[in-house]
């Protein structure tokens, strides 16, 4: 059996998941280093790790640990610029997400 699971999931904590691993005889773990409660789609590595066991019934090695693809968050103390292009994106997808009518009601 393949368990997968986050460090940081808010749901499900990745305790459990080693917890797990250690009952079933013969499983796997694969850690993603990231946060989300699910680990599909948040890691490549994750998800070809998946792929290899469903379809080829291939393990990865014992202590696999993947990186998230992408980081939810940003440190906006280390990385001014980085938080003024963020807050650039955001008012750019509210203005495309936010129909005029909506939006002449709230200003």
């Amino acid at each position: 059996m393949l368990v997968l699971n986050t460090y940081f999931d808010p749901a499900t904590r990745y305790e459990g998941a080693v917890a797990v691993n250690g009952l079933i005889g013969n499983s796997r773990l694969v850690s993603v280093n990231g946060w989300g409660h699910t680990t599909l789609f948040l890691s490549a590595c994750a998800d070809q790790a998946v792929s290899d066991y469903l379809v080829n019934g291939a393990l990865p090695p014992e202590g696999t640990v993947c990186e998230q693809d992408s980081v939810p968050f940003i440190d906006f103390t280390a990385a001014p610029t980085r938080a003024a292009a963020a807050a650039s994106k955001r008012q750019k997808a509210a203005g495309m997400m936010v129909p005029d009518a909506v939006r002449s009601v709230l200003r």
